[in-house]
């Protein structure tokens, strides 16, 4: 079984275009603050689901709620895999996720900065700056469980605060389970990636935080 964790970013704007290629799909939509109108579009699909962690902004704390949601009502096996994506990435080309030589497969973006240059295949996610974005991605259940026994029982760590890193430090706990990570280009997600130093005005303090709770946990890359 598939399943699929959409977080927001002004969802109702989106949940159309996430209809058209998931409808008949478990979605599970998280919500900072759940509007009529998200309730009304939302109910035009029978699969889909909402959440509401209000006034959250976490995205860790959002991405772990929807997961959440999933194991309690669907109950998920092993070999069943887990969609996530952010609100405003919508695909713009799908191809499901073939997770046979993998247990993470990260999507593409239209506009991917995280590499020099963009060459699908195997990422390396043992360095602290590392490709692995949470925009889109899929993982297997089974290796979401091993993850947890390292990150206190959860998915994504929820000490990251607001946006950012929380989907490296993610990358950092799956090196460190050896898991296999591909970067496929079957599928692209709208709008960029990468490039945060130069869209928040807050990268540093974001960075800092990042670093901070890498040395704590003891998931600092050796050099």
């Amino acid at each position: 079984m598939l399943y699929t964790v959409v977080i927001s970013h002004h969802q109702s704007t989106y949940i159309n275009s996430f209809g058209r290629l998931f409808g008949d799909r478990n979605v599970v939509f998280v919500f900072d603050a759940l509007t009529d109108d998200d309730i009304s579009v939302i109910g035009s699909y029978p699969s889909f689901h909402a959440v509401s962690v209000i006034g959250s902004g976490n995205r860790s704390r959002n991405r772990n709620a929807g997961l959440s949601y999933i194991e309690d009502n669907f109950r998920p096996s092993d070999d069943d895999i887990i969609e996530f994506f952010d609100g405003d990435r919508v695909p713009v080309k799908y191809v499901g996720p073939c997770m046979s030589n993998a247990d993470v497969l990260l999507y593409t973006c239209e506009n991917d900065k995280r590499l020099m240059k963009l060459v699908p295949g195997p990422v390396l996610t043992n360095t602290l700056c590392n490709p692995f974005y949470s925009c889109g991605f899929a993982i297997k259940y089974s290796a979401i469980k091993k993850i947890k026994t390292i990150n206190n029982g959860t998915l994504f760590n929820e000490e990251f605060l607001g946006w950012g890193c929380e989907d490296q430090y993610l990358g950092l706990q799956c090196a460190k389970l050896d898991f296999r990570i591909l970067l496929t280009d079957m599928t692209v997600l709208a709008g960029s990636v990468g490039g945060d130093e130069l869209s928040h005005d807050n990268y540093g303090d974001t960075l800092q935080q990042y670093i901070d709770i890498t040395l704590k946990n003891g998931l600092f890359p050796k050099m």
